[in-house]
């Protein structure tokens, strides 16, 4: 287990249960991914702690891409 820092791409991050729900049901896609928001990540962007099995992060990264977040240090 362990956290990314997701953020959007394009846009404004609005940090409303919408967005929040929205960006989880993205990681609910894959099968043996579990996800949780941790927080508003102090530099902005959503601390999401999570379980990804290694033969699903590439596609799981992609789709949130497809989506308009991405994953920063």
């Amino acid at each position: 287990m362990g956290y990314l820092r997701l953020l959007r791409r394009r846009g404004e991050m609005v940090y409303t249960d919408s967005e929040q729900n929205a960006l989880l049901a993205l990681f609910t896609r894959f099968e043996g991914v579990s996800a949780a928001i941790d927080a508003v990540h102090v530099k902005g962007g959503y601390r999401v702690r999570c379980t990804i099995p290694e033969k699903t992060f590439d596609s799981l990264i992609l789709e949130l891409e497809r989506n308009d977040w991405f994953s920063a240090m």
